[in-house]
């Protein structure tokens, strides 16, 4: 779904199981996805980047399906191909995340793609990503800046789809909050409602108990 015009400053607020977060955006207009499984048939899958025989990026992620996807070839290097991970047709990281294949006078570039049991590095490595959408559920919640087309972004929560909800701003404050002028960027803050009723509620109590106390 799309949100907010071109031009305008974007704020969205993600509601999840402990882990809430406010991401702000400078472009507009942006896309959010939200897509998710339970964990049944899921698995830990590994991408690893070697190079004449050493590993040098892991990335782990799960799901039901993974595969690479041809996005280009690398600048400078003639043979060798630019691929992005997929898992369950969901992009991996971002789009300027990508592995290598083929070969040139660097040498020998190769891409592995392995399920494992569990999340363990190997030593002298990149390696990013996890599994813990293996109990329980996934939930992948991604950006897009709708002008680019780019990944701004990405994060796979360990929850079923319904544990997740967001809510969209465009140039100001979330429902439910205050905008007021401030010096630093975006040149306002927001303020939650509730917390200003709740102060302006016990400064009256206070002034009902001083007025009783001087009668």
């Amino acid at each position: 779904m799309t949100y907010c015009t071109k031009g305008q400053q974007v704020t969205v607020k993600i509601t999840a199981p402990n882990n809430n977060s406010i991401q702000n955006f400078a472009t507009a207009p942006i896309d959010i996805n939200q897509s998710g499984s339970d964990s049944s048939g899921n698995m830990c899958w590994r991408f690893q980047q070697i190079r004449n025989g050493n590993i040098l990026l892991e990335y782990f992620g799960c799901g039901k399906a993974a595969k690479i996807v041809l996005r280009g070839t690398e600048p400078g290097r003639p043979g060798v191909n630019q691929y992005n991970l997929y898992i369950d047709n969901i992009l991996q990281v971002n789009t300027i995340y990508y592995y290598l294949q083929g070969t040139d006078s660097v040498g020998d570039e190769t891409i592995s793609i392995s399920t494992v049991n569990q999340v363990i590095p190997v030593a002298g490595s990149q390696s990013i990503g996890s599994c813990d959408c293996l109990s329980g559920g996934c939930c992948n919640l991604t950006i897009t800046d709708d002008n680019s087309g780019n990944q701004i972004f990405n994060h796979i929560y360990p929850v079923t789809y319904d544990k997740v909800s967001y809510q969209v701003a465009c140039n100001g404050c979330l429902p439910g909050q205050i905008q007021c002028t401030c010096d630093n960027y975006p040149g306002y803050c927001c303020i939650h409602c509730a917390d200003v009723e709740n102060k302006i509620d016990n400064m009256t109590q206070q002034v009902k108990e001083l007025a009783t106390y001087y009668g």
